[in-house]
Formats: structure tokens, sequence, C-alpha cells
């Protein structure tokens, strides 16, 4: 399969909670769901919230159910792929002790299925388990990047029709650092609907005569809710942004880009 994929055993500790690879993290973090579906090879669904615990994301609520109603045991490999045009599943394949894929059914496990109504172009295929490692081709991009390209919007400020401004104020707003905004920094909404940045997946950031780079933008579960995600901890650590200090974002419509400088 071409989907990130990682694999984890399970044990005691993880019948609870189950902590992602931070190697899957860091190269996946920006598509990563809050609220996520594990489905299983028999079509069934469960419910599962993705937590930032200790440095660490993991499957947190509705997993011990997963765990109890599939009746795993410790020693099982459990393999996942998060399905790039859903954004919030996870196919999972469960080996036991012996190698061989573990089958399930409904009435094995009473479990009552959440119907999803998704499309899904491809099937597990567990002859050919890739983990982490997208495919490179020929032109040096990966499968991997190929899907994601199809995922995002038109982000070329010249191609859409340019955004009129009031006042300085409705393009631009101002963030006191604190440590919550160590990794993400929520976008204030009526700023991102100024903008535009509600239907775009990424933005560039410039500092004065600083570090700049392009930031993704991820929209939360509850709706109307934008952050930037990955990219802005390196942004905010090359540039020095220490909690205390006070920043100005603001919008240049010419460029698409945030302005961003200490006040």
């Amino acid at each position: 399969m071409d989907f990130p994929s990682f694999f984890k055993v399970l044990v005691h500790d993880s019948k609870s909670i189950l902590r992602i690879p931070t190697l899957f993290v860091s190269r996946f973090e920006e598509i990563l769901p809050q609220h996520a579906l594990l489905k299983t090879k028999s079509g069934e669904t469960w419910p599962v919230k993705i937590v930032r615990i200790d440095e660490r994301y993991c499957f947190t609520d509705g997993w011990p159910k997963f765990v109890n109603d599939l009746k795993l045991e410790i020693g099982d490999l459990l393999v996942f792929w998060l399905i790039i045009e859903a954004r919030s599943s996870f196919k999972v394949a469960i080996y036991g002790i012996r190698g061989c894929e573990k089958e399930f059914n409904s009435a094995a496990t009473n479990h009552c299925p959440i119907k999803v109504e998704q499309a899904e172009s491809t099937e597990l295929d567990l002859r050919s388990i890739r983990i982490l490692q997208p495919k490179p081709s020929d032109t040096g991009t990966t499968t991997y990047d190929a899907k994601r390209r199809k995922l995002k919007r038109n982000e070329n400020p010249s191609c859409g029709a340019q955004k009129s401004f009031n006042s300085v104020e409705d393009r631009r707003f101002t963030k006191v650092m604190a440590k919550h905004h160590r990794y993400r920094l929520h976008v204030p909404l009526l700023f991102a609907e100024k903008t535009g940045l509600m239907g775009k997946t990424q933005v560039e950031l410039r500092y004065q005569n600083g570090w700049s780079t392009n930031v993704v933008l991820k929209q939360s579960t509850k709706p109307h809710m934008l952050d930037m995600c990955a990219g802005w901890p390196e942004f905010r650590k090359k540039n020095r942004l220490l909690c205390g200090k006070k920043c100005a974002f603001e919008y240049v419509p010419e460029t698409g880009s945030i302005q961003v400088q200490l006040l």
C-alpha cells in the first residue's frame, strides 16, 4: 500500500492507550486528525481520540473498547494505514503471536458497527506492508506526495478574486507567546475568513529580517477553527519567539503571505 503506515506490538501498557511512533508523527503530523475511525477488514469501525500526552501522540478515548471488543492479546501485531482521502480513518490489520492474520466478525465482537459513508479507493493488501517510508518515483517525488497534492486547493493568490479589506486591522492580529503556542498557533476566525485562509492548507510566514517558511494550516474538528501546525514550531524557534513576547501577524495580499514582527 502507498498510504502512510506504522505498526505496534500490543503490550500491557497499550491496552488503555496506544502511543503512535514519534517518527510517524514527525512526518505526518499535519494530516493527523484529532478524532479518527479504526476500521478492520470486516468493515467494522471504532471511534478513537488522538491526544498529545507527554510529547507523544496517543490513541486514548475509544481505544480500550477497540481492544476489548476484538479481544486483543499481549503480543498481537497491529498495522495501521492512515487513509489519505478520508483523513480521519485508519485501516487496521491484526496478526496473532503465531504470525497469522486474525479474522473477526461482528457476531464475535458484540460490537455495533458505525455506518460510514465515504469513498475508499483501495483495499488492504496484506502481502505488502510498507512502514513509514514512501516509495520514491523517478522524478524524485513520492506517491504519498502526489496524493497530498490532490488534497490541496488552489493557493495561488493571483488565481482567485482579490480580497478587499476595509482597514489594516481586518488583515492583522496579535498574540502574546505562551507555552501552549509551542507546537501550534490558533488563527482568529475573523482574520482567517477575511484573508481567505479557511480554504487553504498552507501559508508562508515571513519574519522581520529573519527566517521564513511555509506552515501547514489545519482546520480543527470544531467548526470554523484554524491552526498553524507543521512548520510553526521551527519558525518560532528559529526566530526566538519566546514566551511573553508579543507578535503581530499581518496578511500581505500581494504575496499571499503573513508578515510577523515583534511589538
